[in-house]
């Protein structure tokens, strides 16, 4: 059970450091509030569009696209946000209603979702992560726009408004290019998926810093008690409810983990962002942000825990071909090979099991061709002994297996 939990801690800790890190560099003030609008529009406009762009183009449709997940997880995502709306009529008043409801439901499952998935699953992770977060993007921007203008006087609640806001989003748009590549397998230029790749590779940890920036203890003690309420309601009683059902129906291993962490991430940062577009409650907003950002450390683990150690949900090996710790998965080939080539770190902490063969297994290596020179007089070689050079233990790159001369 002990390694079930530091597991844990080793998949979630290096993204919540880097939320904790955000927080640090904006009081030191190495950032502040304009850099966390630059880098929050450039990821959302360039980064993490190539992020679900490359997750896509490498995704296994046959296995990552799985149409009963789908379809649950849209129904559970529409029951958590009836749930959480009529919740908020019943706690707060009216003029907080629409702050109150997308803080309930409306997860950060672009950034802090899609990395927990990429850390514990790898590839597949990402790719059933990319796939969802389509699915999420459409769902939170709609439906959060329609709570947010029943209550503000600001935001039209047309449904040709909403239409443009979706079908313009750069994330919808990446994944909406992305799809035919990946059905009729076209690659791109190797140069071309690089430069992707160097701004794939900024999405997380820019973005992560960028929430951190923007949690604030002062708008935290003005909300009080509202916002806890809203966000108990995001880290304890959906994600308690949909993982459940989910469970019940059927789901087990990476489908219901991912599940979890899509619905047990917090507050998107996005919903602060709105809720000013809006004219609302803004203090609200940014309130509940900071506790499911913080209730996320303790929550997510706890989640990741009993799943793990229920069986329901099981993190994949580092030479299994997914990722240990990292949130980037595409690493994770680079350390399993250097780690057969090189013989560095993972190979020593025991992750490549090495077998013998059995000693009746043929010579792998043909045999020297026969010579007519008599052997050297000063030392009397068996005739069927292996040279030094063959006695040496010999290691395939993909087989990872270790042969003896018999």
């Amino acid at each position: 059970m002990l390694a079930i939990f530091l597991t844990t801690l080793t998949i979630t800790a290096p993204v919540f450091a880097m939320l904790f890190l955000g927080v640090l560099l904006k009081r030191i003030n190495w950032i502040n509030d304009n850099f966390i609008h630059t880098a929050s529009s450039l990821v959302f406009n360039v980064t993490m569009p190539a992020l679900l762009f490359l997750g896509i183009l490498h995704a296994d449709l046959h296995s990552a696209l799985k149409p009963g997940l789908l379809i649950y997880f849209a129904v559970a995502t529409l029951l958590s946000f009836a749930l959480a709306w009529g919740w908020a009529i019943f706690r707060c008043p009216r003029e907080d209603r629409g702050i109150y409801t997308q803080g309930s439901f409306r997860g950060n499952n672009g950034v802090i979702g899609l990395a927990l998935a990429a850390s514990m699953y790898g590839d597949y992770g990402i790719s059933l992560g990319a796939i969802l977060a389509a699915l999420v993007i459409l769902f939170y921007n709609t439906l959060s726009t329609i709570v947010l203008a029943v209550y503000s006087p600001v935001i039209k609640s047309d449904p040709w408004s909403i239409f443009k806001s979706v079908v313009a989003n750069p994330l919808i748009i990446s994944v909406i290019v992305a799809t035919p590549f990946a059905v009729f397998q076209i690659g791109l230029p190797g140069w071309l998926e690089s430069s992707g790749r160097y701004l794939a590779d900024m999405t997380l940890p820019l973005a992560l810093i960028c929430i951190g920036g923007t949690l604030s203890l002062a708008a935290l003690r003005k909300s009080g008690s509202m916002a806890l309420s809203a966000s108990l309601v995001k880290m304890i009683g959906l994600p308690l409810v949909a993982t459940l059902g989910a469970w019940l129906l059927g789901f087990r291993g990476p489908e219901l983990g991912i599940l979890f962490l899509c619905f047990g991430a917090p507050t998107a940062a996005a919903s602060f962002v709105m809720a000013r577009a809006a004219e609302g409650n803004h203090e609200l907003a940014a309130a509940i942000i900071v506790i499911t950002t913080l209730m996320a450390a303790v929550t997510t683990n706890i989640g990741i825990f009993v799943l793990q150690a229920g069986g329901g949900s099981e993190c994949c090996g580092v030479c299994e071909g997914h990722s240990r710790a990292s949130p980037l998965p595409h690493l994770t080939a680079f350390s399993c090979w250097n780690s057969v080539k090189c013989g560095s770190g993972l190979a020593r902490e025991g992750y490549i099991t090495v077998t013998t063969d059995p000693p009746d297994t043929p010579r792998s290596l043909p045999a020297p061709p026969e010579t007519h020179q008599s052997p050297p007089a000063r030392r009397h070689t068996p005739r069927n002994a292996a040279t030094p050079h063959e006695s040496l233990p010999r290691y395939s790159h993909c087989s990872k297996r270790r042969a003896h001369a018999p």
